[in-house]
């Protein structure tokens, strides 16, 4: 019979808070919900040929659980530990009171699959079993969407009493078992500290000689005793399934989570807006299907052939997500792409074998910007544009050691269409709309970027951060597996502005200081305007040349270097908004802006670092030039900029 059991603190045990408890701090609850937990279940398909099914049924009004039916499942210890002042749970349910609950329910998955045993991470072997209920910050996933092993803790996060139960049917092994869990903080009942990871499961105990729960061979149960176990005794798991009415039958393959007394801020309406707006790409290409259900038991099917007339009726949903789901149909429908029968009619770039991507006028064969214009005349028409990259692998990778190839070809696709407004572009990467590749706007203009098959997937989902919502070069599943990534991912990133820029008008201010710190001129006399043309200059270096020059441009800045830069030097760059009181650089926060998401234009520099609201650069001649763009214009720019000798001369 299961039970729940949290174990006690160890006096070197280290004290920590909830776990990720300011992780989703992009979005509404409901959609970091919908974001995470459908991730996971795509990234667990078994049949490509069918969609992965989702099923969410909403239990929040008239259909809550009785008290009596929600407490079974949690006993006195259960409940004790909930209620414990420094559980860190900020607003404890009343469990006098009906239960509102979720169900989350995946098909046509794998279920958990792994050795229940397993309580160390094995890189050789994956286990979601062992990914989903015993590790954090980790991930047991060798493809697919995500890759950071965060996406279960939205499970308890979206539960008032931080909780949530496991239903699953392997396809492994054709088991089915039951587990719960609660993310808690340490805390203290009757003078004992917990920690706070607690379980609701069967424990193995050394002394019962009645059930070893199958342990594995070479087993040292001194070390394993009181080990939580999932639950595989069919009583128990019909009744579960009784309780909570969950869809899936017994030795139906997939997981389904139980959230009891559910946060009052994840209810359908919200919930089917997260699911049109996270996931119309996955929805449009076939590869997911989700029924969401009310307190009333009416589905509502999202697929491919009702998600355009859900977006049109749902007034939730923003006209600009509204206006690219529209544009994401004309890519997911063109002819000759995503298996659709017909001519691919998409203006391909030029392809480079260089390690080094840049944008320039090689980028763009011959007549390539006059096909772009011509269809884009029609203001209703949508142009696609397809850009060959070509990945570098450093030697000492995973990939380079086991084919012997260095490099790899792909390609990502930019659709552009006119607009009426300002919006950033958006990138999908596989199925996955990555929410802040880019911070730039494209005014006039509704862009989208697809990547969607080749290595170049991979490449960009190794640059994502925990959440996948941006991309940096820095993170540790990217920094050293790619020659040059940092600049193919900018390239990636900046392709949107890139091509407009190409048949658009230039975004540049006049800079009427480009000069004033390089020279001056000393006149002798007044010179008049007749005479001006014939008048010698008399040019005079200053003592301590400038080796740099700042410039303002529309939504950033340039610097670039001077005839006075004849050797190797370190700049260092700060940014920041500027304030009333105080300084600007000190005063900067990341709501402001991250440098590692603008649009970055590196030309002739070298170990570019960048961090926050700071970068630093080495360059040794006058033809180093970089421009940081996609700030915000009603904002005034503060820049700081030194430089330093390699012999730790001050410039």
């Amino acid at each position: 019979m299961g039970k729940w059991k949290y174990g006690i603190k160890q006096p070197v045990d280290r004290s920590k808070e909830a776990p990720l408890d300011d992780f989703f701090t992009q979005s509404t609850e409901a959609s970091s919900f919908i974001r995470e937990a459908i991730q996971n279940s795509l990234d667990e398909r078994i049949d490509l040929d069918i969609p992965v099914s989702v099923k969410i049924s909403v239990n929040d009004k008239t259909a809550k659980l009785s008290s009596k039916e929600a407490i079974k499942w949690f006993e006195s210890e259960g409940i004790d530990h909930l209620k414990a002042n420094n559980s860190g749970i900020i607003d404890l349910p009343d469990f006098s009171e009906k239960c509102p609950f979720l169900i989350y329910e995946d098909f046509n998955t794998h279920g958990l699959t792994g050795d229940k045993w397993q309580h160390t991470k094995d890189p050789d072997i994956p286990n979601s079993f062992y990914g989903f209920y015993r590790q954090e910050g980790q991930t047991e996933k060798t493809k697919g969407l995500g890759s950071n092993g965060v996406g279960k803790i939205v499970f308890p996060m979206s539960s008032r009493a931080r909780t949530m139960f496991g239903f699953t049917s392997r396809d492994s092994d054709k088991k089915t078992y039951l587990m719960g869990t609660s993310a808690l903080n340490y805390h203290n009942i009757d003078g004992i500290d917990y920690i706070g990871d607690g379980y609701y499961a069967n424990f193995f105990d050394a002394n019962d000689e009645s059930n070893d729960h199958g342990k594995p061979k070479g087993f040292s149960e001194e070390n394993y005793n009181g080990f939580a176990l999932p639950i595989d005794e069919t009583e128990i798991i019909e009744k579960f399934r009784d309780t909570f009415k969950l869809k899936r039958e017994i030795g139906e393959f997939g997981l389904s989570v139980v959230v009891p007394w559910l946060v009052p801020t994840i209810d359908y309406k919200e919930l089917l807006k997260s699911i049109i707006e996270e996931y119309y790409p996955a929805i449009m290409s076939g590869d997911l299907v989700v029924e969401i259900i009310d307190n009333e038991n009416d589905p509502q099917i999202v697929n491919k052939e009702t998600i355009i007339e859900l977006v049109y009726s749902n007034k939730d949903v923003s006209d600009n997500i509204r206006s690219k789901i529209y544009l994401a149909l004309e890519y997911y429908t063109a002819p000759g792409l995503n298996n659709n029968d017909g001519k691919d009619t998409s203006i391909s770039l030029t392809k480079t074998s260089k390690a080094l991507h840049e944008w320039n006028d090689k980028s763009f064969p011959p007549d390539s910007i006059a096909k772009i214009s011509e269809k884009l005349q029609p203001y209703d028409h949508a142009v696609m544009i397809k850009v060959p990259v070509t990945i570098h692998h450093n030697k000492e990778g995973k990939i380079y050691k086991s084919t012997g190839k260095g490099t790899e070809s792909s390609f990502f696709t930019v659709v552009l269409k006119k607009f009426d407004g300002a919006v950033g572009p958006t990138f999908i990467r596989d199925t996955l709309i990555i929410i802040r590749a880019a911070t730039y706007t494209t005014p006039g203009y509704l862009a989208m970027v697809f990547i969607q098959s080749g290595p170049l997937v991979d490449v960009l989902r190794n640059a994502e951060n925990p959440a996948h919502i941006s991309w940096s070069y820095q993170g540790k599943h990217f920094k050293g597996k790619y020659i040059r990534g940092e600049e193919l991912l900018t390239y990636v990133r900046n392709s949107v502005k890139r091509i407009i820029s190409r048949f658009a008008s230039e975004d540049e201010k006049p800079d009427s200081t480009v000069l004033k710190d390089t020279f001056f001129i000393i006149r002798e006399g007044a010179e008049s305007t007749k005479n001006k043309k014939t008048r010698k200059k008399k040019i005079v270096v200053p003592k301590n040349p400038r080796v740099y020059r700042e410039s303002q441009l529309q939504d950033g800045f340039k610097i670039s270097g001077t005839e006075h830069l004849t050797s190797k030097r370190e700049f260092t760059v700060q940014v920041g908004y500027e304030v009333a009181r105080g300084n600007a650089f000190k005063k900067w926060r990341e709501e402001d802006f991250k440098l590692e998401e603008m649009d970055i234009q590196p030309e002739n520099i070298t170990d570019l670092s960048i961090s926050k609201n700071k970068m630093t650069f080495k360059a040794d001649s006058k033809s180093f030039l970089i421009k940081v763009l996609g700030f915000d214009n009603n904002r005034d720019l503060k820049i700081s900029t030194t430089s330093l000798a390699e012999k730790t001369e001050d410039a």
